[in-house]
């Protein structure tokens, strides 16, 4: 369903209110006022989305990689209404738990390969990745080797913006005025032959795993993948 057009004068109304009133998430804090481009959405179908403008646009990203079946799905907000219609939330601390929570934990297990059969559920992605590296030492210390604590990542990955997840971004950019960064995170050269600074070739892939391997070596608890969406 697309959304009719706003009137001129709310738009702007919205726009003014939105610089005034809301801290977004990876804005220029130090952009002159009205300088930083603005897009609000109203409305979504399928690949697409229309702003409060009527300009309409595709959504390549599928807003954070989480929208993957698409706007406008009425199945998936009947299927959310009444559920919350039911019951809003309620927290998976201990041993409390829900019906459809516990049917879909089952039904990962049957989907996932190998002896994946346990879910850890998560709002997000930066979440997600916190949790990932606290599972990893948590897992060594119960093997009787506390002392891997690392986490290494790649040069230029993402992983999200929580703590955490900042440090585990291999971004500059992102660690800047948030420093000093949490502690056991190390970065490692990126396999990518077209921003290598070593030499030349074709063992570049294998030149970055040997980096990776002897930062590994260094009390690793874990490592991500380069990450191409915010989960892991």
């Amino acid at each position: 369903m697309t959304a009719t057009p706003l009137p001129q004068d709310e738009s702007s109304r919205l726009h003014e209110l939105d610089r005034t009133h809301w801290l977004h998430p990876q804005g220029d804090l130090g952009a002159p006022a009205g300088t930083i481009p603005q897009l609000i959405l109203a409305s979504g179908s399928g690949a697409t989305v229309t702003d409060v403008d009527g300009r309409e646009y595709v959504d390549g990203l599928a807003s954070l990689w989480n929208v993957n079946v698409g706007h406008g799905r009425t199945e998936l907000a009947n299927t959310a209404a009444a559920q919350m219609s039911t019951l809003a939330f309620s927290s998976a601390y201990g041993g409390f738990g829900t019906a459809p929570a516990i049917e879909l934990a089952a039904k990962l297990a049957e989907l996932a390969p190998g002896d994946l059969e346990v879910t850890y559920f998560a709002s997000g992605g930066a979440e997600a990745n916190d949790t990932a590296y606290k599972i990893a030492r948590l897992y060594w210390k119960l093997r009787g080797e506390p002392e891997r604590v690392n986490i290494i990542s790649r040069i230029r990955d993402y992983h999200g913006l929580t703590y955490g997840a900042t440090s585990a971004t291999g971004l500059a950019n992102f660690w800047k005025g948030f420093e000093p960064l949490a502690p056991g995170f190390l970065h490692a050269p990126a396999p990518d032959p077209y921003r290598y600074s070593g030499e030349a070739g074709h063992g570049c892939g294998s030149r970055c795993g040997a980096g990776a391997g002897r930062r590994r070596r260094d009390r690793a608890a874990g490592g991500l993948l380069p990450a191409a969406a915010p989960g892991l």
